[in-house]
């Protein structure tokens, strides 16, 4: 057994969740926020850190469900119980392994995704779910504070000689970058604007995420080698003919940012502008930049309306509220949702009413109102004409005669959806054609008709959550890869089916069933801990240099199958190292044993990622036996 730094060793026969009743003891409590007349006057944050002990309170919520939907409920499959649980007994260090494991970006995705995983929290079917989204941003947030994050850049001797073009430094872009520096290849992120983030920097408002946030892990990735060039809007600068010229691959992460306009009468008049043309020039006015684009777009002492009932709506209420203006009303065609969640709809995102810490700052928010106009004076808009409607149960939108009104308006803002990429000269040039939500269609998971481009996040899906972003960044990656090299290593298709291999003998051997679904027959417990990891949960062992262990106490493992077998480990068909194994004497020992036992490989993890092994999801014939390991120290 052994231990390491804030990973003590846990008592034998302990269970694997620290508190089995925790969330029998203990509430959901929320986020704590800064009042709402001192955010009100600045950009920060909104939210405030949880205390540490609150926060370990919190985590002990989690039930180590046997099938955790929560895990299914993330777009990235974050490994949510495991590190739930280590925050609980104050492992910080091994949950931020386990953290990035599956996320390349946790905190963006602790401040703004929506926390699809938590209406999946098997809790949340009679009472609150566990805190997941806080939990995340504290584990990243202490791993920067302590110095875990540091640059892992693959040495020059792993370099491939490829060279690959990410368009777009959105989530999307900058997950697909990070996954293909670290696979070897040359990365290039093109940015239009003349800085990194996409939406990040110049959609999401500061109070929302600050900016410093961006340029943390941007520092990250250009120590790791991937080089940004800012103000190339490529069609332009570079050529499309050029980029395909110099790159063996391209990824379009260009996002989804073609606003849904209205073709009502009056909509030609000043002062009706689309959403993200306000909210750019608000973030570059709070980062002290100058405003580019004409005309410039303000809402201090202006009566602002803005339609539509979504993100982007909120983000304008905010910064409408905060830049002083007389007043703000919110229209949106749907209807009130329903507060609380029809049962039926779990673990699936329940539609009900969602409100963000901007509503609790000011404006009157207008349900089943749809626009019939607007009228103005001299050029500029003073009026906005609506009606009321009534939804039908087929989802039809009827007006109701008798309800027309109008409201007094200086800045109406349109905030009601996007309709896909923005078509510009490079898509122009490209021409991969769109599909029906206007995003640019895919084949065989990420490629595009042209070869060697592929395509992820909004561009691919439509206007969608962060979280799809950075896990289609990461898919597109993989497949690029493979595009480029003919096999991959990276995630989420990580090719690893051994848990532990010595030469050790064995003190009995008996045999797999062949052809077996391993997600269903093996198993693997820690004697010291009581862990008990279930077919494709065996990816929460670790291995690296002192063999494999289980991921809370460093306790080599028992596998055994549902006939009754069990060893301390198992050898079934495929054995990945880390690469500071790469020439070691257990490394030639490891191949030597390959070549007597057909079948097997022995493969380096040189993405630098994580200490992960994960099996396949059957068993070759020729790889049945159990050998034994010791869990090599």
């Amino acid at each position: 057994m052994f231990s390491e730094p804030n990973r003590p060793v846990h008592d034998p026969g302990s269970s694997k969740m620290g508190d089995p009743k925790g969330f029998l003891k203990i509430g959901r409590k929320p986020i704590p926020k800064r009042p709402v007349a001192e955010r009100l006057k600045d950009y920060r944050h909104v939210y405030e850190p949880m205390p540490t002990e609150e926060l370990r309170g919190q985590a002990s919520r989690c039930m180590d469900c046997g099938v955790p939907f929560c895990n299914s409920g993330c777009p990235v499959n974050n490994l949510i119980p495991d590190w739930n649980d280590l925050v609980y007994r104050d492992h910080w260090r091994v949950a931020i392994d386990r953290l990035h494991a599956t996320n390349n970006f946790p905190e963006f995705t602790g401040i703004l995704c929506p926390a699809p995983c938590e209406p999946a929290c098997v809790l949340s079917i009679n009472d609150k779910p566990v805190t997941i989204k806080e939990i995340e941003r504290s584990i990243i947030e202490k791993a920067f504070g302590e110095g875990w994050v540091v640059p892992k850049p693959p040495p020059p001797e792993r370099r491939t000689g490829k060279k690959v073009a990410v368009v777009g430094s959105g989530p999307a872009g900058l997950a697909a970058a990070q996954q293909l520096n670290r696979a070897g290849h040359a990365v290039i992120v093109f940015e239009k604007d003349d800085m990194v983030g996409g939406l990040l920097r110049y959609g999401i408002p500061d109070y929302k995420m600050e900016k410093w946030v961006i340029d943390r892990r941007i520092k990250v990735l250009e120590e790791e080698g991937i080089e940004f060039r800012t103000n190339a809007y490529v069609g332009y600068n570079p050529t499309t003919e050029e980029l395909g010229r110099e790159f063996g691959a391209i990824i379009l992460a260009v996002g989804a940012l073609q606003g849904t306009d209205l073709d009502l009468p009056g909509r030609e008049l000043g002062g009706i502008h689309l959403a993200m043309e306000y909210l750019v020039q608000q973030n570059r006015r709070v980062a002290g930049l100058p405003v580019i684009e004409e005309p410039e777009i303000t809402a201090k002492g202006k009566k602002v309306i803005v339609l539509g009932g979504g993100d982007t709506s909120a983000d304008c209420l905010g910064n409408a509220n905060r830049e002083g203006a007389e007043s703000i009303q919110i229209l949106t065609h749907g209807s009130k949702p329903p507060e609380t969640p029809d049962r039926l709809t779990w673990p699936d995102w329940p539609l009900i009413l969602r409100t963000y810490p901007v509503h609790e700052e000011g404006g009157e928010l207008h349900w089943d109102v749809t626009i019939v106009g607007f009228s103005g004076e001299d050029g500029r808009v003073e009026k906005l004409h609506a009606i009321r409607v009534e939804r039908t149960p087929e989802g039809r939108t009827n007006p109701l005669p008798g309800t027309e009104f109008e409201l007094e308006a200086d800045l109406v803002l349109l905030a009601i959806g996007f309709a896909g990429p923005v078509r510009d000269k490079f898509l122009e040039d490209l021409n991969l054609g769109y599909n029906e939500r206007g995003a640019i269609p895919a084949r065989d998971g990420f490629a595009t008709s042209e070869p060697g481009v592929f395509v992820a996040g909004d561009a691919k899906r439509g206007a969608s959550l962060i979280v799809w972003a950075i896990a289609e960044g990461r898919k597109a990656a993989r497949q690029a890869d493979l595009y480029l090299m003919g096999e991959s290593l990276l995630p989420p298709y990580f090719l690893a089916s051994v848990l532990c291999i010595d030469q050790t003998p064995s003190k009995k051997r008996g045999s797999m069933p062949t052809n077996v679904e391993i997600s269903t027959t093996l198993k693997a417990w820690c004697p010291s801990c009581g862990n008990l990891y279930v077919g494709t949960s065996l990816f929460f062992l670790y291995v690296d240099e002192r063999g494999f262990y289980c991921s809370d106490c460093g306790s080599v493992v028992i596998v055994g199958d549902d006939d009754g077998h069990q060893e301390k480990a198992s050898t079934l068909h495929c054995l990945v190292l880390t690469e500071s194994l790469e020439g070691s004497d257990l490394h030639r020992e490891l191949v030597a044993l390959a070549e007597e036992k057909e079948g097997m490989r022995v493969l380096v993890d040189r993405t630098g990622e994580t200490r992960t092994v994960r099996l396949k999801t059957s068993v070759s014939p020729e790889n049945t036996d159990f050998a034994v390991g010791n869990g090599r120290r």
